[in-house]
């Protein structure tokens, strides 16, 4: 039997070709990227969370109030956590799920310290300008696209056994540290229509 695609690896090796072959993604590091499979969310397609405070760049709060949970994967710390909601597994096409993982990349701030770009918030940059952005770089990374962005079928990714917070509030006992003991793999079924893959028509 044919294990189930790993997308947590094909979105590491995506983002590595990516961010070789456009300059304006040159600045990602794939290895401090973790992808989840989320909860539902209304209509979002997937989210993206900067784990440093944006007004400090650090884990703590400028009032030293407050702090970001910290994670690390095979031992090393997570910048950006992108959680892929239900809607992306199952009821868009390979281009929507490509787009949408460009779109949350894309919210990265360039100098990748985890928090993300103030001038391509939704707020500053309106969502027709942020998507008429996207396109041309949609268009020429389909041709990286991973396959498992067109798969019909299970995929394997991260879940999360125990979920980290947003912030955690100084002298609490809450966890803040937080790895692979907290994280489970596990199988989502991916649901694909049968058209094209990359129909510039979508977008």
């Amino acid at each position: 039997m044919t294990p189930a695609p790993d997308l947590n690896r094909e979105l590491t090796r995506f983002i590595r070709r990516l961010a070789k072959l456009e300059p304006i993604f040159a600045h990602l590091r794939a290895s401090r990227i973790l992808f989840v499979a989320g909860e539902s969310r209304r209509r979002s397609l997937a989210t993206i969370r900067g784990l440093a405070n944006d007004a400090t760049g650090k884990r703590h709060s400028h009032d030293g109030l407050t702090r970001r949970p910290l994670i690390r994967v095979a031992r090393r710390r997570v910048l950006y956590w992108i959680s892929l909601r239900p809607l992306f597994f199952r009821a868009s096409t390979p281009r929507e799920r490509l787009r949408t993982i460009l779109h949350e990349l894309f919210h990265i701030s360039p100098a990748f310290d985890g928090t993300l770009a103030r001038e391509r918030r939704h707020r500053r940059l309106p969502r027709p300008a942020y998507d008429a952005a996207l396109r041309p770089l949609v268009d020429r990374a389909a041709v990286l696209s991973p396959s498992s962005l067109n798969t019909n079928g299970p995929v394997v990714i991260w879940h999360w056994l125990v979920r980290p917070p947003v912030h955690i509030h100084i002298g609490t006992r809450r966890r803040a540290v937080f790895d692979e003991r907290h994280l489970y793999r596990a199988t989502v079924e991916m649901v694909t229509p049968t058209f094209a893959p990359f129909d510039s028509s979508e977008v």
